[in-house]
């Protein structure tokens, strides 16, 4: 058997970090939802607003191939029903969700609004807090839709969009692209301000729930954390490895998670300092959206599977842990700018 150089095996180290999910950890996993298969890939898991169902886009069975919204009970993780269009986003409410074709109604499972006029076409979709506006892009422009009967409300934009978000006042919105987020006014297309400086495309973005910060991730696995009434950059982490998820801010707005699909980690960073608290591997390859509960003590991940334990890691599954923030040691990683 040839040995690995120690370069190597730093290198390797690196690349995937081992995390000590001993005492003093933030993030405990405590088991998975979902039925587990050996085709497992996904990116999407969401909470619902009162924390006792998840939704996924992983399968309902181990036979399943279909690409579809899937929804479980939480904490038991008993599956309900799935809906056979996949989500890419779901409204706070979960009246709404979009896949990126179309805005489908959660009740009846039947498509509503029509984002893209072909398969060929895809739309990077996202929804105002209050449910009542959609908006997405194809590359450009930017398109705002009144959810309630897909009526459009405005369009602007003339650059590609990578990601974009709602802030909480339900007006501005707040789109990534190469090297900058701009913030605008959903309603009447007027650019309100510029971000600069992120030297790589803008793949995700999130609000604080106070509506103060936004994160923002790169994709090479860089996220910056901004004061938005200053129009100011307070910190910038590095978790390396790719493309970052959407950021989420814990309901207190104290850490902020991010995933990153190159390593298949999720990565949870203190706001006021930008220390990485801890990192969790959680797939082989791909960490696509996280979400906190609302009472902020778990944090859920989708999971490709391919870890190396036994039994094997199935892909397919929502990864849940606890969050112990309190006890926190952090790893350094963290950097002003």
């Amino acid at each position: 058997m040839k040995r690995l150089s120690f370069t190597t095996l730093v290198s390797v180290l690196l690349a995937f970090p081992i995390v000590d999910q001993a005492q003093g950890c933030v993030l405990k996993f405590k088991k998975t939802i979902g039925v587990g298969t050996e085709a497992g890939w996904m990116h999407f898991v969401a909470f619902s607003h009162d924390g006792t169902m998840v939704a996924s886009d992983g399968p309902a069975n181990a036979h399943d191939r279909n690409e579809a919204l899937t929804l479980w009970s939480f904490p038991d993780g008993h599956f309900i029903r799935s809906i056979p269009f996949p989500p890419w986003v779901i409204s706070d409410d979960w009246k709404y969700y979009a896949s990126n074709h179309a805005v489908i109604d959660v009740e009846s499972g039947k498509p509503r609004i029509a984002l893209t006029r072909n398969d060929n076409e895809w739309a990077r979709p996202a929804f105002s807090h209050d449910g009542r506006y959609v908006a997405f892009a194809n590359a450009k422009p930017i398109r705002i839709l009144r959810t309630e009967d897909g009526t459009l409300v405005k369009e602007f934009g003339k650059r590609a969009v990578f990601s974009l978000a709602f802030h909480p006042d339900d007006k501005t919105l707040a789109t990534g692209h190469w090297d900058t987020v701009t913030l605008w006014n959903a309603l009447t297309g007027e650019r309100i301000a510029l971000l600069r400086g992120f030297k790589r495309y803008v793949c995700g973005i999130g609000f604080s729930h106070d509506g103060k910060l936004l994160a923002a991730g790169t994709d090479d696995g860089q996220v910056q954390i901004w004061d938005l009434p200053k129009r100011r950059r307070l910190r910038t982490i590095d978790l390396t490895g790719g493309q970052v998820s959407d950021p989420a801010f814990s309901p207190d707005d104290t850490v902020v998670a991010a995933g990153v699909y190159g390593t298949g980690t999720v990565s949870v960073i203190d706001v006021r300092t930008g220390t990485i608290l801890d990192q969790a591997r959680v797939s082989d390859l791909g960490c696509g959206s996280v979400a906190f509960s609302p009472d902020g003590k778990y944090l859920i991940v989708p999971s490709t599977g391919g870890l190396v334990t036994w039994p094997y890691d199935r892909g397919g599954t929502i990864r849940v842990f606890e969050v112990h923030t309190a006890r926190a040691r952090p790893q350094p990683g963290g950097r002003r700018r």
